[in-house]
């Protein structure tokens, strides 16, 4: 079924929501890992919700992000993309300083295969 059909479940009208593209168009995910010095902490957090967070959101091709709280220093986050070349451009590369006190540890690029 498309994205603008309707189907039924047990006699109820449902719309169908898009699912992951399958083959050149599948949509992929930049997976960040950074380490976060506990002294900017908080200037982190809030540079992260005023500055990385909208910057990302308005990159081509961005579906959705995850960014998780940090442990003993370190955190991650997950942001998926409609291609692999758009998270790439997307995506910090390791070593660089995003924002004062954050480094960016490993990044990787993964395929997306389910979401729900």
């Amino acid at each position: 079924m498309g994205a603008d059909r309707l189907g039924t479940v047990d006699d109820r009208s449902i719309r169908m929501r898009p699912t992951a593209h399958l083959g050149a168009d599948t949509m992929h995910a930049a997976l960040v890992k950074v380490t976060i010095d506990p002294v900017t902490a908080d200037a982190a957090r809030s540079a992260l919700q005023e500055q990385i967070i909208p910057m990302i959101k308005a990159s081509p091709g961005f579906i959705a992000g995850y960014w998780l709280e940090p442990k003993d220093g370190h955190s991650f986050s997950i942001v998926v993309f409609e291609s692999e070349d758009q998270a790439r451009a997307a995506a910090p590369a390791a070593g660089a300083s995003p924002t004062a006190g954050v480094t960016v540890d490993d990044v990787e690029f993964r395929s997306v295969v389910g979401h729900g």
